[in-house]
């Protein structure tokens, strides 16, 4: 963005010149900049093979077919 601020400043006209410096702000404000992360929901992987034990991660998921819930380990 320096370099956007430094033709900016080289604008002779002072009226347009801070027009432009608003607007240029109004979209510092809206877009995220460095390592950006896109929002999703957190994954997971079903291992139906490895028992529950005590502290392990589980998700309950209901069964889309009707036939019940189930434990999936996380």
């Amino acid at each position: 963005m320096a370099k956007i601020d430094d033709l900016i400043g080289k604008i002779e006209n002072p009226e347009l010149r801070q027009r432009i410096e608003q607007e240029v702000a109004k979209m510092q404000k809206q877009r995220k900049f460095g390592l950006v992360f896109e929002e999703h929901l957190p994954e997971c992987t079903p291992l139906f093979d490895i028992p529950v034990t005590r502290g392990c991660t589980v998700a309950l998921k209901s069964n889309p077919n009707g036939g019940g819930n189930s434990l999936i380990i996380i």
